[in-house]
């Protein structure tokens, strides 16, 4: 499903094949909150969970969810960027939240151990830049003008059916902190 629909949309479906069958039943449909995911198993509405897109955002998405780690989770902000690569235009996958996807085995690691960095702007390719440079080992600083980080994330949830957006904005904001 893409931006604009609810998460677990497909969920009520499983749910009434498994009341029906002695058999297990796997759900799926945007289902890329963990706490989402254990209701809907604890709630006994599916026997497993499959997530797709969600993996591709953050393929470390189940062993963040499982040590406690949720607010570092990347989000799929359900773009279909993933499935738009592959299906219409003939490339690998890519992801919108994760420049990595896609190309994991091309890219390279740069140390910038003992280097100093200076990222100015704090909107998404900012944040994501100074998490980037951080986690290769470089002294970051951040400069913004105005007193919010977020850029245009701060504004783009706000329209009908871009709720989806507003996770990637606490996760880069949880990772500059943490970082």
């Amino acid at each position: 499903a893409p931006i604009g629909y609810p998460e677990g949309l497909l969920v009520h479906l499983a749910e009434n094949i498994k009341r029906n069958l002695n058999i297990p039943v796997i759900t799926v449909g945007k289902i890329r909150n963990p706490e989402l995911a254990q209701q809907i198993l604890q709630e006994r509405r599916a026997d497993m969970i499959a997530i797709g897109r969600t993996l591709i955002a953050d393929p470390y998405w189940p062993k963040k969810a499982e040590s406690d780690q949720v607010k570092y989770i990347n989000p799929c902000i359900s773009c279909n960027e993933c499935l738009n690569n592959i299906l219409f235009r003939g490339k690998h996958v890519a992801c919108s939240t994760n420049p990595k996807a896609g190309y994991e085995l091309k890219s390279k690691t740069v140390d910038l151990s003992e280097k100093k960095v200076v990222v100015i702007g704090g909107g998404v390719a900012g944040l994501t830049s100074a998490i980037r440079a951080s986690q290769s080992g470089a002294e970051v600083v951040l400069i913004e003008k105005n007193f919010q980080l977020g850029g245009l994330l701060l504004v783009a949830d706000i329209a009908p059916h871009k709720e989806d957006l507003a996770p990637l904005n606490k996760y880069l904001k949880a990772m500059v902190n943490k970082l």
